[in-house]
């Protein structure tokens, strides 16, 4: 369903998709065309899917996580966090790092993340909540950067999701 969300919102949201494209071919000018609008279709798809990954995660519980929910290398940070050293994750900005948030506040780690306001204030309360019934932190508020910090000295991962790339590193 969320795939076939993706591929009506390719021809629905022009605008979004104009944006995309103009974006895309900043971004990688010795592409042809034709790959750039296949990775953009690729892309309303996976944000299709993404939507939905969202809207279920509330019914996402320990004991179901573990069937649903795959992470890779998390051992490595879960020790970290369990040894008192904060963990700071730099996240790419493509794939459903809300899900992230959730599994680890399910595995009884807290999270905070540090990220931008989104345009649509009933999305930003429904992530807030969604991270709190998780068990992760709340987003930060007004003082991002001073409530990030902490989060970085205490038994927790801060999550920060830039435009392109990552790494991660701990304290």
């Amino acid at each position: 369903l969320g795939r076939l969300l993706g591929r009506l919102a390719w021809y629905v949201a022009r605008r979004e998709r104009r944006k995309a494209l103009a974006n895309i071919a900043i971004a990688f000018p010795e592409w042809t065309e034709a790959k750039r609008r296949a990775t953009i279709r690729a892309m309303f798809r996976h944000m299709g899917m993404s939507l939905f990954e969202i809207a279920w995660l509330p019914n996402l519980v320990a004991e179901r996580g573990e069937k649903t929910t795959l992470f890779e290398g998390a051992e490595e940070v879960m020790a970290q966090i369990d040894a008192g050293r904060g963990v700071v994750i730099f996240t790419a900005h493509c794939g459903n790092w809300e899900w992230l948030a959730c599994g680890t506040g399910l595995w009884g780690r807290p999270t905070s993340v540090l990220q931008r306001e989104r345009d649509q204030p009933e999305m930003n309360r429904y992530i807030t909540e969604l991270r709190a019934h998780a068990g992760g932190l709340k987003p930060p508020g007004p003082n991002s950067a001073g409530e990030f910090g902490a989060g970085s000295r205490r038994d927790s991962s801060n999550s920060v999701p830039p435009m392109r790339g990552g790494w991660s590193a701990d304290r």
